[in-house]
């Protein structure tokens, strides 16, 4: 893998906990995406959504 190559994509995990089970979530986007921010703010959005108990 060439050096340039490396850095292509936005990546990030998150790790969650509902009920006593452990969920992960994960998104990959390529960094040339022209909607890149709109698609890290809308993921986490979802997240935290996923991240607040129900009542």
């Amino acid at each position: 893998m060439e050096q340039t190559e490396k850095h292509l994509y936005y990546f990030d995990t998150v790790e969650m906990q509902a009920d006593g089970v452990e969920n992960f979530a994960a998104i990959i986007v390529q960094k040339s995406n022209p909607k890149l921010n709109e698609i890290v703010e809308a993921f986490n959005r979802v997240v935290n959504i996923l991240k607040e108990k129900p009542e």
